[in-house]
């Protein structure tokens, strides 16, 4: 198993879009200005554009040099995902919403996708998700993980990244997020875009008891 895991995400950006298209042009300009040049910069739609509307703002912000678009469209609409991707000349990326072998199959029979995304935490762990990753290999497609969440899923995202072959990036929150920064007596620390691989056994992570009491509930105490 490698000793780091290139998680180049905070060397680079991706930016939140779909909304007001003239403020998402100013702030993908600002973050193209602040970034290296070297750099790479994708976009975020969160599903928000129709399929005309995705390849009119997708070509527009060709001048950005964008590495990818994420989720331009309804997740389930992977015929219309295949179509963009034709006619915008920029990689599509999704993932974190594909369920299943028979879905993934279904997204890489029609081309819908240029890297995919999957998420330890929605889709199976580290079996269903290897199954997803396998699957896309088989047609050439590398693999970004979806992560957003706490500790124990990045955890497990860093050790499935540095074991399977063909991960292109490892997706980061830059938000506050206790859960994430304070759950494991070890903080997960990113340096140089590179996060050093654990030696303790399992995920490599042990639990901050304190901090585990501390919000510890009752299960008499909540409600079903």
């Amino acid at each position: 198993m490698r000793e780091t895991v290139k998680n180049r995400i905070l060397q680079n950006a991706q930016l939140k879009v779909g909304r007001d298209e003239q403020q998402d042009i100013a702030n993908i300009r600002r973050m193209r200005e602040l970034l290296p040049k070297q750099a790479k910069l994708m976009i975020d739609a969160n599903q928000a554009w129709d399929e005309r509307t995705a390849v009119q703002r997708i070509q527009r912000y060709q001048e950005f040099e964008l590495t990818w678009v994420e989720e331009p469209l309804q997740c389930d609409d992977i015929e219309g995902m295949a179509r963009v991707r034709e006619q915008v000349g920029v990689p599509i990326a999704f993932g974190e919403n594909v369920y299943g072998q028979r879905q993934t199959r279904k997204v890489l029979e029609q081309r819908a996708v240029d890297i995919i995304q999957p998420d330890l935490s929605k889709q199976g762990g580290f079996s269903g998700c290897l199954q997803m990753v396998e699957m896309a290999a088989s047609w050439d497609v590398p693999y970004a993980p979806h992560f957003l969440g706490g500790a124990v899923c990045l955890a497990a995202s860093i050790q499935f990244v540095a074991s399977i072959p063909g991960a292109v990036i490892l997706e980061l929150d830059a938000n506050p997020n206790p859960f994430r920064e304070r759950l494991f007596t070890q903080t997960i620390t990113v340096s140089k875009g590179e996060i050093s691989l654990p030696r303790l056994p399992g995920l490599g992570f042990e639990l901050d008891e304190e901090f585990v009491e501390f919000y510890r509930i009752p299960l008499e105490h909540m409600s079903l």
